[in-house]
Parts: structure tokens; sequence; C-alpha cells
């Protein structure tokens, strides 16, 4: 009897492990199946946003999310549209997400330090622009985003050592050019403040996707160098572009920290000397 009971239940027990394992196995290809999609929406939404149609991206990359709900480049993705948004929580939510999945992603520390550059606590923004360079010592996203912090701080010589130097690593980075531009302005030197706001929208010239807005800053700054030189029809040129670009695109590059009461202030100082 006993024997019959045994052979019963190690019948039960193989049953057992055999349905687990099918289910097992269905679930984990069911699994695998679901991160593939998530991988193939999460392209797609880099491409529409690279082609900067930030409502199609953001469909995707949460349909991504829907599949995946660890898809670090879907929130990566999301964060960035947050961000060019200027919608800081949702972009500061989405990158902690990333660094939560993936602890060394260099691009969500970058993206947080522009996060906190424009919340103004720049103590915060250092921090995250050093993580940065400690994950990335070769490459120009540490030292430009710290020289954007010095900006801001108005140590426009500490600006211009880290601008240099994230050129040095990516002669394209268009970003620590412009940032050189300002620095050289604050400096009092407007010659080579105006050949790095020339070059800046050189290079970023050659890119042909990149928002509106991306070069208004360096506009702005050929405005305010021609209005310290005394031209100032060139310097209203130069400031109405800086204008007619901000009203183009809600979506802002991160290096354009200068506001646009900035901006209209200058053009009314321009008005007043051409009068």
């Amino acid at each position: 009897m006993n024997k019959k009971r045994n052979i019963i239940i190690i019948i039960i027990l193989l049953l057992s492990v055999g349905l687990i394992f099918y289910f097992s196995t269905d679930w984990i290809k069911n699994r695998q199946e679901a991160i593939e999609l998530s991988l193939k929406n999460t392209k797609l939404g880099e491409f529409y946003l690279w082609s900067r149609d930030y409502e199609k991206a953001r469909e995707y990359f949460n349909k991504a999310l829907e599949l995946d709900q660890n898809s670090a480049q879907a929130y990566d993705g999301l964060g960035q549209i947050f961000l060019s948004e200027r919608n800081l929580e949702k972009a500061k939510e989405c990158f902690n997400k990333v660094i939560k999945l993936d602890p060394n992603n260099v691009s969500a520390y970058d993206n947080l330090g522009w996060v906190f550059i424009h919340e103004e606590n720049l103590e915060k923004a250092r921090e995250y622009f050093n993580k940065v360079l400690e994950l990335d010592p070769n490459g120009a996203r540490g030292y430009d985003g710290l020289g954007w912090v010095f900006i801001k701080e108005e140590n426009s010589e500490e600006a211009r050592e880290y601008f240099s130097k994230a050129l040095e690593l990516d002669p394209q980075k268009f970003s620590a050019s412009n940032g050189l531009g300002w620095s050289f302005f604050h400096l009092g030197d407007y010659k080579n403040a105006k050949e790095y706001f020339n070059q800046t929208l050189k290079l970023i010239s050659n890119y042909e996707n990149l928002p509106p807005g991306s070069s208004r800053s360096s506009y702005h700054g050929l405005a305010s160098v021609y209005y310290e030189e005394g031209n100032y029809d060139r310097a209203k040129e130069m400031i109405n572009k800086a204008l007619e670009l901000s009203l183009e695109s809600k979506y802002v590059s991160n290096e354009d920290s200068l506001n646009l009461d900035t901006m209209y202030f200058l053009k009314s100082i321009i008005e007043e000397k051409i009068k």
C-alpha cells in the first residue's frame, strides 16, 4: 500500500515539475519577445526624437515601457523630451530611473546636471557633471557641463578652461564653442567672443535635425558683441534673429541658458541707440 502511494506521489511530483517547466519556459519565451518588441519601440522613439517629432517619440517610448518596465533607454528618451520641454520634475524622475536601472549611465548623469542648472541648483549640477567626468574622463560632456556651471557663477576664467578642454576632446562640441564665446564676452575679449559665436553657428549648420533654438544663444551673443562695439545695426539684426528662433520652437537646447527677458531687454536698448 505504501509502495503504491509512494509511486503516486512521485508521479504527481514529476507532473508538477513538468508543468512548472513548461509554463516557466513559456513565460521566459513571452518575456524575451516582450523585451525584443520593447527595444524595437525604443529604436523608433529614438528615430522620432532625432527627427524632432517629439509626440511620436513619446508615444513609442511609452509603448516600450508598457512592454518592459526596466527599459533604461526608453526612460532616457522620455527624459530628453521632458528636458527639452523644460518639464524638469518629469525629466528628473526619468533620469533617476535610468540610473537606478543602469548606475553607470553617463548620459543620465549628464542630463541630470542640466536639469539642476535649469533649476539654478549649481552645486547639485556640479556634483552630477563631476560624476560624468568620473565615468567618462576622456569625454567632452563633463567639461562642457562644468563650464556652464562656471558661466552661471560668473566665473568666466574657469569656464574658459573647461570649455577649451571640452573642445579639445570633441572639436564638434558646439555647446562648448558657444560657451567659449560667452566666456570671452564676459572677459571683455570681443574679438574672440565673436570668433567663437560664429564658429558655433558654423558647427551647428553641419547638423540636419537640431531644434531651431539651438543657435539662438550664439545670435544673442553676437548681438551683445556688436552692441558693445557700437555696431547697433548689426546688433539689431542679430537679436532679431535670436528672437525669431525663440518663437519657432518651444524645444530648446541645454546650452541656451539665457532667457527671453534678457534678449528683449537687449533689443530695447539697441533700438534706443538707433533712434
